[in-house]
């Protein structure tokens, strides 16, 4: 798991099974498209490492159900 810095407060973790788009603020995090059920700890882990804040958002751009919960 590696985690690019994109532009300020804009990161993508990569590896695993899928990537993921965060965006921190002072607010939250704002993640797009979390990872299936099994990579998520790994993420999790990753975005502590470049940011505090709390997970406030998630935005799903795929239909697949293990991706929001339901699979």
């Amino acid at each position: 798991m590696r985690v690019l810095e994109v532009r300020p407060n804009n990161l993508l973790t990569v590896g695993g099974r899928s990537n993921v788009t965060v965006q921190t603020c002072k607010h939250g995090v704002l993640l797009v498209d979390l990872r299936c059920r099994p990579s998520r700890p790994t993420a999790f882990r990753g975005i502590a490492t470049v940011t505090p804040a709390p997970i406030r958002y998630v935005i799903d751009s795929t239909p697949r159900a293990d991706h929001i919960d339901r699979g």
